[in-house]
């Protein structure tokens, strides 16, 4: 099996989240760069593709409960608004 490729780069982290961090994997029997690694892997499949939207089940159930009216002064940003233009 071929090696991955690594990349060293330096963290300044909380301290207290890098003793709970140190305290999982030791717990785990496994390396902080393991937790890490799953850690970063999980907020780019998961996290990232979610921010700015919304899933359509939500969607759904807002317009369902609105009545498919909208009273866009509530909302306080511009992207909120934008948001809703396909509404």
């Amino acid at each position: 099996m071929a090696r991955r490729q690594t990349k060293k780069i330096e963290l300044e982290l909380d301290a207290r989240l890098y003793a709970q961090l140190s305290k999982l994997a030791k717990e785990n029997g496994q390396s902080r760069r393991f937790l890490l690694e799953r850690a970063l892997e999980h907020y780019i499949q998961f996290v990232v593709p979610s921010q700015g939207t919304v899933r359509p089940e939500i969607m759904a159930h807002f317009r369902r409960s609105t009545g498919k009216t909208v009273n866009c002064t509530n909302f306080s940003r511009r992207a909120d608004i934008v948001a809703l233009e396909d509404y």
